[in-house]
């Protein structure tokens, strides 16, 4: 029955349209790509108002931006190597088994015998990993701390649609970052859904993609909807080329999915950065969910632990 639902589905999507993919990539993609070539020596161009000011208007209007060549080849290169490597030691665990969320499947949606090539609603083989985890120091040292000031940034305002600013004002913490591996044997997938659906308390998503030499035969896009769940209406089809960050808002502004990939085995970064006083509402409830917010979060940076905490307690608690 959902199979059917699938093929019902996917008969009603209907495709980008080439005016929308043409004009994001004249007003936002282009001319970032142009800031970056002329400033090869800065390592975090995208902090400099010009970019910010493309980055933050595409979010305002389109709901997401395309940032290309976010790292240094160097820097890139390392992450790429880390995620390899969790990969070949076996550390991204199948993510099919639905993330501790699915008690029982009688129709095996997910495949949980793992059978190559069979269809799933999703499909990934993912690890978390923390800013000081010791499989992956890179993440910590790298990543996170680019990430983190590239939100400062967005949420400083110099050069910033306001209405940006704004809406980042309470993102105070980021949850570990998620390493997965859509594999091609398993046909691996991801039905449209919106990230908030995992956490009301995410706000913003931010994906890097780790996939040399991709193409449109590989399959395997971040196939972005226009705003509502459910939407048919697809906005882009997103290719996950090496060193692609795209940044997009986590709630219904961004219905989602992965298409399934075809030939080759598709790596990403995700994080997703929390609204601090969401957050601590929904984890002060109980001692586990406190030991959540403690092993799972981390502040944004240069803000400590507890000064984030503190920030994220409504005014009328506060004293």
């Amino acid at each position: 029955k959902v199979l059917l639902y699938e093929l019902k589905y996917r008969k009603s999507v209907v495709p980008a349209t080439a005016a929308w993919v043409q004009r994001v990539a004249e007003q936002y993609t282009r001319p970032l790509a142009m800031l970056r070539l002329a400033c090869p020596s800065s390592l975090q161009w995208w902090c400099q108002p010009a970019a910010l000011s493309l980055i933050s208007a595409a979010l305002a209007h389109d709901k997401y931006v395309i940032i290309d060549g976010f790292l240094p080849n160097a820097e890139f290169e390392a992450l790429l190597d880390a995620c390899l490597r969790l990969q070949g030691r076996g550390q991204l665990g199948r993510g099919n088994r639905g993330h501790g969320r699915v008690e029982e499947d009688s129709a095996d949606l997910l495949n949980t015998g793992d059978q190559p090539r069979k269809w799933c609603m999703w499909d990934d083989n993912l690890t978390y990993c923390g800013d000081a985890d010791a499989r992956a120091p890179q993440i910590g040292s790298i990543y996170t701390r680019a990430l983190d000031k590239l939100v400062g940034c967005l949420k400083a305002g110099v050069g910033v649609v306001p209405a940006v600013a704004k809406r980042l004002e309470h993102v105070l913490f980021r949850e570990k970052v998620m390493v997965a591996c859509y594999s091609a044997e398993t046909r691996g997938q991801y039905f449209q859904h919106v990230d908030s659906g995992g956490g009301a308390q995410r706000l913003l998503t931010v994906i890097l993609y780790l996939n040399p030499g991709w193409t449109v035969a590989d399959g395997g896009f971040n196939r972005m909807y226009h705003e509502g769940w459910f939407n048919t209406q697809v906005k882009e089809d997103i290719l996950p080329i090496a060193n692609r960050l795209l940044v997009f808002w986590a709630n219904e502004d961004c219905p989602h999915e992965v298409t399934a990939q075809l030939k080759r085995d598709r790596y990403a970064m995700t994080v997703w950065y929390a609204h601090g006083p969401l957050l601590l509402q929904e984890r002060l409830e109980s001692p586990k969910a406190r030991g959540e917010l403690i092993n799972d979060f981390h502040p944004l940076s240069p803000l400590s632990f507890m000064e984030a905490v503190q920030l994220s307690v409504p005014p009328h608690l506060a004293g």
